[in-house]
C-alpha cells in the first residue's frame, strides 16, 4: 500500500506515507546484479536489465504525487539464454531492446527476436521505429512492416557507433582506427577516414546536437574531431587521460570526457574558449559514467563508491551529492522530457534508484498540515516561558 494509518488514544488517526519519500524510487531488478538501466526519452518510464537476464519496465512519471502509479512494474520479461550486455528504451517507453550473446530481443506488447547472432550494443532510432545492432558488424532493423534487416557493408570489425540526433545517419568506429559514416535509409557509405593512428582504436564517439561534428576518444589518449559532412578534421585534437566515454552538451558548446581509472578522471571543456571546468570535490572510487543534463547546465559523474556528484558546468561547484545503499553504481543517466529533472542509477546489488536533482518540490509537497487551534495552544503552553514561533 501507499499509506500507513495509525490510531492513538485521542480523537484522531494519523495517515503516513508508506515510503519515506514518494519522489525517490528504489526499483527492484528482479534478481542478480544490475547490468544497465535507462529512461525513456520523455523520462516517464525506466527499464532495468539484470545479470540473470531479467528485463523490467517501470512507470516513473515526473509528478511525484502518490497515487500516480509511480514505480509501478509494467512488465517483467527474461532475456533468453546467457550473456545479456545492454539495453535501450524507446522514446515513448513502449519498447525495450536488449543485446547479448544470445542475440537481439525486443520486449513490449510481445517479446520477439530481431537478431540471432551475438550483439554487444543496441541503439534506438529517435522515433522509436528502428534499432541499430552493434556487434562485430552493424545491422539496421526496421520495427514496423516486413522490411528485412540491413547489414552495413563496413569491411572491418565494428568497435562502437552512434546514431545522429535525427536518426538519418550512422557513424561507426572500425578496427584499424577508422571512422565511417553511413546513410540509414539506403545503407550507403558516405565517407571513411583514418581517425586514430595504429595501434590505437576508437573507444567511444559522439555526434554533436546540430549534426555538424563527430568527436572520437581513442586509446592513444587523444580526442579528435571530424566534420559529419565529409569526415575532414574540424578542430585541433585534445590530449586526455585513458578515456572511457565522450559526450557533447545539449548546446554543443562543451565536451565531457570520462576516464577508465581514477576518482577524478573526467574533464569538461568549453570548446570555443578551451577553458576547463575546475573541480575541488572528488569521488572516493573510479568513475563508472558521466553525462550532461539535457539543457547542458549540469554535469554528473557516478562512481563505484556508490555516489553521484552533480556539478554546475560554469564553475564546477557541487549542486547535489546522491548516495544509494552503498553498493557500487554501474552507471547513471539524466531523465529527459519536460518534467522535473531526475537521475536513474543501477547498482550491483540488484536495485536501481531514481532521485530528483532538486529535492525542494518533493519536500514542499510533503510539508505538514496547518495545526488545529487546540494544537497550537498546546505548543504555546509547552514552550513557556519561551515564545512559540
Amino acid at each position: 500500500g501507499e499509506y500507513v494509518i495509525s490510531q492513538t488514544n485521542g480523537p484522531f488517526v494519523q495517515l503516513w506515507y508508506a515510503t519515506p519519500r514518494p519522489d525517490v524510487l528504489r526499483l527492484d531488478g528482479g534478481g542478480g546484479a544490475l547490468l544497465a538501466a535507462g529512461f525513456s526519452g520523455d523520462g516517464e518510464r525506466a527499464a532495468t536489465l539484470s545479470a540473470e537476464g531479467r528485463v523490467r519496465l517501470f512507470a516513473t512519471p515526473s509528478k511525484s504525487e502518490t497515487g500516480s502509479g509511480i514505480g509501478r512494474l509494467l512488465f517483467d520479461e527474461r532475456y533468453p539464454g546467457d550473456g545479456a550486455t545492454s539495453l535501450a528504451v524507446s522514446e515513448r517507453g513502449d519498447r525495450v531492446a536488449v543485446a547479448g550473446e544470445s542475440g537481439l530481443w525486443l520486449f513490449g506488447q510481445e517479446a520477439r527476436e530481431l537478431d540471432g547472432e551475438a550483439v554487444a550494443r543496441v541503439l534506438f532510432a529517435p522515433d522509436g521505429e528502428g534499432v541499430l545492432a552493434l556487434g562485430p558488424w552493424a545491422t539496421w532493423h526496421e520495427l514496423e512492416g516486413e522490411v528485412l534487416p540491413r547489414r552495413l557493408e563496413t569491411g572491418a570489425t565494428v568497435e562502437t557507433g552512434a546514431l545522429t540526433p535525427q536518426g538519418d545517419r550512422v557513424v561507426l568506429a572500425l578496427s584499424g582506427g577508422e571512422l565511417a559514416c553511413f546513410d540509414v535509409e539506403s545503407g550507403a557509405q558516405l565517407w571513411r577516414v583514418a581517425a586514430h593512428p595504429l595501434p590505437a582504436v576508437v573507444v567511444d564517439l559522439a555526434v554533436n546536437p546540430d549534426q555538424t561534428e563527430v568527436a572520437t576518444a581513442g586509446s592513444d589518449r587523444v580526442v579528435r574531431f571530424f566534420s559529419l559532412a565529409d569526415g575532414s578534421t574540424s578542430r585541433e585534437p585534445l590530449g586526455v587521460f585513458p578515456p572511457k566515454s565522450v559526450a557533447w552538451s545539449g548546446d554543443g558548446s562543451r565536451l565531457l570526457v570520462t576516464g577508465l581509472r581514477g576518482r577524478g578522471a573526467f574533464m569538461v571543456k568549453e570548446l570555443e574558449t578551451s577553458q576547463r571546468m575546475r573541480v575541488n570535490v572528488f569521488h572516493d572510487g573510479d568513475l563508472t559514467s558521466g553525462a550532461f543534463s539535457p539543457d547542458g547546465s549540469l554535469v554528473m559523474t557516478s562512481s563505484v563508491d556508490g555516489t553521484i556528484f552533480v556539478r554546475d558546468v560554469e564553475d564546477g561547484s557541487p549542486v547535489v551529492q546522491l548516495t544509494g545503499d552503498g553498493a557500487p553504481l554501474r552507471s547513471a543517466c539524466f531523465s529527459g522530457g519536460v518534467g522535473a529533472l531526475r537521475i536513474l542509477a543501477p547498482q550491483q546489488d540488484g536495485f536501481a534508484h531514481v532521485w530528483p536533482v532538486d529535492p525542494l518540490p518533493g519536500a514542499q509537497a510533503r510539508k505538514p498540515r496547518e495545526l488545529y487551534e487546540w494544537e497550537l495552544a498546546r505548543e504555546v503552553r509547552l514552550a513557556e516561558p519561551l515564545p512559540y514561533r
